[in-house]
């Protein structure tokens, strides 16, 4: 069963804060949607889970596989990473086009390893988020931020990954790309838990994790039942605090009469 458990998870940044405690968390092959307000620790919480942060306590254990979109990627530490390289086809392409031109070079048909229809494939991939003009060896570090976020949604999506983390996905695409990106979500057969505030994106999931300070609250269904579930939550809190009010005003009410009766008494 793919599954991400979290066991008694405590994390503690350097400046002494404490983001998560003893949090016990279970993530199923659900369309997830993890909301909560900025800082409470959606980031890093990915970051634990993906292993690029450790617990200062407890465990994480992931049964599948992941693929992760971090909220920012610094492109320039890959000043020489081309479109063909962020997918891990570089070398297969290059050894393509060389045997097309007529090379006969041993290491270039091991390199390919009879897989003719790489450059095709990356071309399909590259279509889901509208990048097919893309050429297999365009610098990374040429494309504007929306190209490099659609190129880095093209990358998760075509993983075959069990779980997809996406941290902030929408952040950089316009209109046309938000649209696919919705769509894609929709399509995917996995497991996706989406850290976001694109509350039309969060309509699209099948429950809501709610992080907050002192743990995590499930609400089923989208980000639009999430709502109706707060304003439900908002107006009993109100109603029981209105109840409580009431009842030290009349036993504030109460302790005045009788000390009232007793003074009499003792006059």
């Amino acid at each position: 069963m793919t599954q991400i458990h979290i066991h008694q998870l405590t994390f503690t940044l350097p400046n002494g804060k404490t983001l998560f405690n003893n949090l016990n968390l279970v993530f199923a092959k659900r369309k997830i949607g993890l909301v909560g307000k900025n800082g409470v620790g959606k980031s890093t919480l990915f970051q634990l889970i993906t292993g690029e942060l450790y617990p200062s306590s407890g465990s994480i254990y992931t049964e599948g596989t992941l693929a992760y979109l971090s909220q920012e990627w610094d492109f320039f530490a890959f000043p020489n990473l081309t479109v063909a390289g962020l997918f891990g086809v570089e070398k297969k392409i290059r050894a393509l086009h060389r045997i097309y031109k007529g090379s006969i070079d041993t290491q270039d048909f091991i390199t390919l390893d009879e897989d003719w229809q790489v450059e095709e494939r990356l071309q399909q991939q590259l279509m889901r988020f509208g990048l097919q003009a893309l050429s297999y060896n365009t610098p990374i570090n040429q494309l504007s931020g929306g190209e490099i976020t659609r190129l880095r949604l093209t990358q998760v999506f075509s993983s075959n990954a069990d779980f997809l983390l996406l941290d902030e996905p929408s952040n950089h695409l316009d209109s046309s790309a938000r649209k696919q990106l919705y769509k894609a979500i929709q399509d995917w057969e996995g497991a996706i838990i989406i850290a976001s505030h694109d509350r039309k994106l969060l309509n699209f999931i099948e429950e809501i994790i709610e992080l907050n300070t002192l743990g995590v609250k499930h609400y089923g269904g989208n980000y639009r039942h999430y709502i109706e579930q707060k304003s439900i939550e908002h107006a009993a809190h109100i109603h029981a605090l209105n109840d409580a009010k009431k009842l030290l005003q009349k036993t504030a009410k109460t302790i005045q009469t009788t000390h009232e009766k007793h003074e009499k008494k003792q006059s």
